[in-house]
């Protein structure tokens, strides 16, 4: 859904963007040269940019090095690493801790973990994050209370295809003084800009009824309240966000329209709400009402960002060939 019918009464809108070694011991059968060689061969880092002197005799099946300046002079190819590696390992009963080696594995894992999308749960503390993340988990041991606060650590869930991730809920929390609540505001903004690039969608939710009163008081201040604060970021950053308008049941059924007009109004989006169904999503979650709608709009948003990925890897294709 374009958002160019989004309405431009907000002011004062704030921008919130802002070796692993794994050595082994050596076994205590292993002789003092071979120790001293060991700790040698731990520090050298063998990439196929070193040159190393081999002979061309074998002996065995191991390379002999010789300081000979008759002795050809060449880069180890990926066979050759493999077989020294193997040789080294067999003979001294240790590990080689390369620096590059340990950093490749690292690119290699995460590009890999970064082709399945992130789905972010965020909204401010007390609306029914923890409600509407254990409902879609099934995860019985995710704590809900009426207390502020509950969560506090970001959370990842493998959904399949995509990962649900709770973030802690920002504002008012019992116990935390206002620095906290701002570093816990950080974390969260930090996150999001961190993952940004894999994340297919975000759902913030808000509470129907107190939503309206918070922001109308922090209008007559002429100051923008952290939960438009957070919407600006989520539009600003593309991440398709999906408005979960949640605790309906405290309003009655003949208002409804009318209070979703002016929620919508309130987050940038001209009424009527029902033009804007793709992203606002009106829900009673301790019910169960509104997850399947919510469910659907979560897989369109993470089908798009498959084939946009796809997409993206057919235009570099094109590129390479030309």
């Amino acid at each position: 859904m374009s958002s160019n019918g989004k309405s431009g009464n907000r002011s004062n809108k704030n921008n919130t963007s802002g070796n692993k070694n794994n050595n082994r011991n050596n076994s205590n059968g292993t002789s003092k040269s071979s120790k001293k060689m060991g700790k040698k061969l731990q520090t050298m880092k063998l990439t196929k940019s070193d040159k190393v002197i081999i002979s061309s005799e074998k002996t065995d099946n191991k390379y002999k090095a010789k300081n000979n300046p008759k002795t050809k002079t060449k880069s180890l190819n990926h066979k050759e690493e493999k077989n020294l590696d193997r040789i080294i390992d067999k003979n001294l009963n240790i590990d080689i801790n390369i620096d590059d080696v340990q950093k490749f594995k690292k690119i290699i894992k995460t590009k890999k973990e970064d082709t399945k999308p992130k789905v972010i749960v965020m909204g401010r503390s007390n609306v029914g994050k923890s409600t509407f993340v254990k409902s879609m988990t099934a995860d019985k041991t995710i704590r809900v209370g009426k207390k502020p606060g509950v969560t506090l650590k970001i959370a990842e869930y493998d959904m399949g295809n995509y990962y649900l991730v709770d973030l802690p809920g920002f504002g008012y929390m019992e116990g935390i003084d206002q620095k906290g609540q701002e570093e816990i505001k950080d974390n969260i903004i930090r996150y999001v800009e961190d993952n940004q690039r894999t994340i297919a969608t975000a759902i913030q939710i808000l509470d129907a009824k107190s939503f309206v009163e918070i922001v109308q008081r922090w209008e007559e201040t002429r100051e923008l309240p952290i939960d438009l604060e957070m919407a600006d970021f989520l539009e600003e950053l593309d991440l398709k966000p999906i408005y979960v308008i949640n605790k309906m049941d405290k309003i009655k059924n003949s208002q409804w329209d009318e209070e979703l007009d002016v929620i919508s109004e309130k987050l940038g989006f001209l009424p009527p709400w029902r033009q804007w169904i793709d992203i606002l999503a009106p829900a009673i979650l301790k019910e169960g009402l509104g997850l399947e709608e919510i469910g659907e709009r979560i897989k369109n948003n993470v089908k798009q960002y498959y084939d946009d990925l796809r997409e993206q890897a057919k235009n570099k294709d094109k590129e390479n060939l030309e």
